[in-house]
């Protein structure tokens, strides 16, 4: 987890969101930023816009965010880049775009375990898959599983 007081500060940035919500986000942040310093084969940013304006806010308390990131398995500076999926898929291309962003589900699903309601409620990714694509929960979290024979 992060220091009380990065914490702290964190919750009050937030003040119309639970406290609960917001340690929900920060967790799902620091789970992303682990995917991150792993070298994750996606690189879009899969989270949802609340979870990654709890982002914003760890990395102002630069001091703070730069230990974070310091502390993670690969040890170095996760940059942020404002880009919407539009933008990254004119960039890369729609396909590679897509498939980007569809492989952070076994990034977390192998590193975390299956997503569950509350945590896949922090992942624009599951959200898109669930919604857009119809997919159910557990089909979700069976991306990227090797298939029986």
């Amino acid at each position: 987890m992060i220091p009380a007081d990065y914490r702290d500060h964190i919750l009050q940035e937030f003040p119309h969101r639970s406290d609960s919500l917001v340690d929900a986000q920060i967790v799902e942040v620091l789970k992303y930023l682990t995917i991150l310093s792993e070298g994750s084969s996606g690189r879009f940013i899969p989270l949802t816009r609340e979870a990654d304006e709890v982002w914003h806010e760890m990395i102002v308390q630069t001091q703070l965010y730069f230990d974070l990131c310091a502390s993670l398995p690969g040890g170095r500076y996760i940059h942020h880049e404002s880009i919407g999926m539009d933008g990254f898929a004119e960039r890369i291309g729609r396909r590679e775009a897509v498939e980007q962003f569809v492989a952070w589900v076994p990034d977390y699903t192998s590193r975390f375990g299956p997503f569950t309601e509350d945590t896949a409620s922090h992942w624009a990714v599951v959200q898109f898959l669930r919604e857009e694509v119809g997919l159910s929960l557990d089909e979700v979290n069976a991306l990227g599983r090797p298939v029986s024979v």
